[in-house]
């Protein structure tokens, strides 16, 4: 009950501030900083490296990508970005999905299979604290007039639904257990227009602080190429994201453990919209 009184209070504390926050900051700016959506499918294809703990029982997890496309239902994590821009504010929301599973493991004389069904929602706002050109940088080149660096500040939060079935290869029965948390995250996003084409992307964030996860950490580095499908602006993104949770619940045989690494290449395309330009 205190946990979904605690969600209950989250949700709403971010619904408050959001709308708060830009309401004041679209009050007065209509039409120089027009509205900006951005819509941004991708494909997660992760390892997982760490300890899950369920029914009193921990086992340990070191599954490469290949491992987990061989035995998996599903070869990848299916992940969303949506963002809504105005002026310095951005609301994001960044829905994650997989369905993973190793077989054959084993603990003494234990053998069983395993399955998880992941989803990660994380939702924020952002506001930009700096935007500026690379000359004007401490060691800048006049040379990079036209190249810009952005730093955003963040805060939100990271829900979890995560849902582990453990299938014994014998007399013992299939345990099935789901647990969910929502975890506040501060962070940054940095952006470097390398060239009128070529950019670069780091986002870091942290959180957990004992509310959900003991702490979590997120990041996510990506290389953009602008790209223009079917006559719209676009970005193409590649590169790495890396996620670490650290979550317990319980005691004795109901104590649930996910200390976890989740980590691999990442592949996406960003679309960007003005509707009311």
């Amino acid at each position: 009950m205190f946990r979904l009184t605690w969600y209950f209070f989250v949700g709403c504390c971010s619904v408050v501030f959001t709308m708060t926050s830009l309401g004041s900051a679209w009050a007065d700016d209509s039409t120089s900083n027009p509205w900006k959506f951005t819509v941004a499918p991708y494909v997660w294809a992760f390892g997982m490296n760490g300890d899950v703990g369920v029914a009193g029982r921990t086992i340990r997890v070191d599954d490469s990508f290949i491992d987990i496309m061989q035995d998996s239902d599903s070869l990848v994590a299916f992940m969303g970005n949506f963002l809504v821009n105005k002026g310095p504010w951005t609301f994001y929301v960044a829905p994650t999905w997989a369905k993973v599973g190793t077989d054959d493991e084993s603990i003494g004389p234990l053998n069983f299979d395993v399955t998880e069904t992941i989803a990660f929602v994380g939702f924020g706002l952002m506001y930009r604290l700096m935007d500026r050109s690379l000359a004007d940088v401490p060691g800048g080149s006049p040379e990079w007039a036209n190249q810009r660096i952005t730093f955003d500040l963040l805060a939100g939060g990271r829900y979890t639904n995560l849902n582990i079935e453990t299938e014994f290869k014998g007399p013992l029965p299939t345990v099935d257990q789901t647990q969910e948390w929502v975890d506040p995250i501060i962070g940054g996003v940095t952006n470097m227009t390398l060239t009128d084409k070529l950019s670069v992307r780091v986002r870091a964030d942290v959180g957990g602080f004992g509310v959900g996860t003991d702490f979590t950490g997120h990041t996510v580095v990506l290389i953009g190429y602008k790209v223009h499908p079917f006559g719209l602006d676009g970005t193409f993104l590649a590169g790495y994201r890396a996620l670490y949770q650290d979550y317990s619940d319980g005691s004795g045989l109901r104590k649930f453990t996910w200390d976890m690494w989740l980590h691999g290449p990442v592949v996406g395309l960003a679309i960007d919209f003005t509707p009311f330009n």
